[in-house]
């Protein structure tokens, strides 16, 4: 018997070494980008078998040079795919630059990630020993006008302005895609290996070695200062009352914070519950590795890409003025569950007579809230009705927040301006946070996000945070003005069926050029397919 459980635990080891390290291959809409351009990218999270896997919710991305980390950006994933974008710094150098991803558990294979030319145009700054001047521009090769694992199909010549269609037809099975149609000019770059030549074992690979995050990012800290005790620490977004989590604390000064992925770049507030005589604050950990670039191909061009480089100066310049939710499309993400069950009712509060304190406010038209006086404090209590509207209770542990931010100190609300606010959510049904039960919530909705103006005691912090990037597309919106846009297309997951013909409509920009279309991705069997072609706009 013993013997049995022993090579049960052995093939069970062997099967977690095959599928429990993931590798990331990414794709991105381009392969040569201007500093201060987006960068979208698409991520396939493989296990060891090549399959997607469904065991990490979130992946971390570098943009690492020789001179060190450049830029980075956090993904959501969701049964293994993920997608997010963010912006070349405007002060990067010109050079070559490893686009590195990983998971908290998998592992990271440099020499495999994808490498993207960067252009600095307002700047002389280049990457050390990575750039070279030479007389001519090195050609970019473009693809026969058709190739590939399935049939991508596109009008070979057109106009500027003009509307033209993308077709995939017939795909053998269902796949899952990543398109991108771009433009094809004279900035080099290097021609990377498709996800068909993306190692998902062997080789050599840093191995990350962090927990597992299943069901969102793992956000850490420490405490400094001193801190005996720590009894709870509670993390909230502003703006975003579903995300409040409880950390846990291994008693040494580390605190983790389980998340179902904040997005966005956020405020985030902490507080500390400390023994009385206690002074600490939380610092967090930065959760990216840091990577070395290893060994780097010399970015070479000559003058000669200067009207490229001028055409691409001025499509950045005229797009920065454009508010990116009117040409970008969100995509499905992980949400929290903390407020998704019950009904919200809300207050808008200039359909109201306008009170300066949120206590008169509640005593005047707000009949589910109201205050009293406990050990000297006040407190929020929560009236709710039976479904015969005949019973009454009162509820005294209520979850309540101001902007999505944990208010903890109830008194605190007392010397609000309420002028300030805007509206009052307030959710009937139960909530449990951590292993808190409270009877209900309410959140504080002011006009500009007030909350962090609050005079807050010391054992809360306000702190700056990057959180993970918003799952987009780019469907071809046309901007107004003059149309000089590098990118036309961009979905990041195209679901394709067997044997589906798919139509994707293009408007050509107002300039002429030759344009790249690429699409990469996997099939429903795992099997990775690549399929790219071209056109010219005269």
């Amino acid at each position: 018997m013993n013997r049995l459980f022993t090579c049960l635990a052995a093939a069970l080891l062997a099967v977690s070494a095959a599928f429990g390290q993931s590798r990331v291959y990414t794709f991105t809409d381009r392969e040569a980008y201007l500093a201060g351009e987006l960068c979208f990218y698409s991520l396939f999270c493989l296990d060891g078998e090549g399959h997607l896997s469904g065991d990490e919710a979130v992946a971390y991305l570098e943009l690492v040079s020789a001179d060190g980390t450049g830029a980075e950006s956090k993904a959501g994933l969701i049964g293994g795919r993920g997608s997010g974008e963010f912006r070349i710094p405007a002060n990067l150098p010109t050079g070559n630059y490893r686009l590195v991803a990983y998971t908290a558990d998998g592992e990271l294979v440099t020499g495999s990630s994808r490498i993207i030319s960067v252009f600095n145009s307002a700047s002389s700054a280049r990457v050390d020993g990575g750039v070279e001047i030479v007389a001519n521009t090195p050609e970019n090769k473009l693809p026969e006008a058709s190739s590939g694992d399935f049939s991508i199909t596109v009008k070979q010549q057109s106009q500027k302005g003009k509307d033209l269609v993308l077709y995939i037809a017939n795909p053998p099975t269902d796949m899952d895609l990543a398109v991108s149609v771009f433009v094809e000019d004279m900035m080099p770059h290097e021609d990377n290996a498709s996800i068909k030549a993306f190692p998902v074992s062997g080789g050599a690979a840093q191995k990350i070695g962090r927990e597992r995050e299943n069901e969102g990012e793992i956000i850490r800290g420490t405490l400094t200062g001193k801190a005996g005790y720590l009894t709870e620490a509670i993390l909230s977004s502003v703006d975003s009352p579903a995300d409040i989590y409880i950390g846990r604390s291994d008693g040494l000064g580390s605190v983790e914070f389980n998340t179902h992925n904040i997005y966005g770049d956020r405020e985030l507030v902490t507080e500390l519950k400390l023994r009385e005589g206690d002074n600490a604050r939380l610092e967090l950990v930065e959760p990216f590795v840091r990577p070395s670039a290893g060994e780097m191909p010399v970015l070479r061009y000559g003058k000669d890409i200067t009207p490229d480089l001028i055409l691409r100066k001025t499509a950045l310049l005229e797009g920065k003025a454009i508010k990116l939710d009117t040409l970008l499309r969100f995509l499905p993400r992980r949400e929290s569950p903390l407020l998704k069950s019950g009904s919200i009712k809300n207050y808008h509060l200039d359909d109201y007579t306008r009170f300066s304190t949120i206590r008169e406010i509640c005593t005047e038209f707000v009949p589910e809230l109201n205050f009293s006086r406990q050990g000297g404090r006040w407190m929020l209590r929560m009236t709710k009705r039976d479904a015969t509207d005949s019973r009454r209770y009162t509820f005294d542990n209520v979850l309540v927040m101001m902007d999505g931010v944990v208010i903890s100190d109830h008194s605190m609300l007392e010397d609000f301006d309420a002028m300030l606010l805007e509206d009052i959510d307030i959710y009937t049904e139960g909530v449990v946070l951590g292993q808190i039960p409270f009877g209900g919530a309410v959140n504080f909705i002011t006009r500009k996000h007030y909350v962090t103006a609050l005079h807050f005691p010391d054992n809360v912090r306000v702190i700056d945070f990057k959180g993970v990037s918003y799952p987009l597309a780019y469907f071809g919106a046309v901007p107004e003005g003059k149309d000089l846009r590098p990118l036309l297309y961009w979905n990041p997951s195209l679901l394709l069926n067997k044997g589906t013909d798919v139509r994707i409509p293009i408007t050509t920009p107002q300039y002429s050029g030759t344009f790249r279309v690429v699409a990469e991705g996997l099939t429903s069997e795992g099997l990775p397919v690549r399929a790219e072609t071209w056109f010219e706009v005269d």
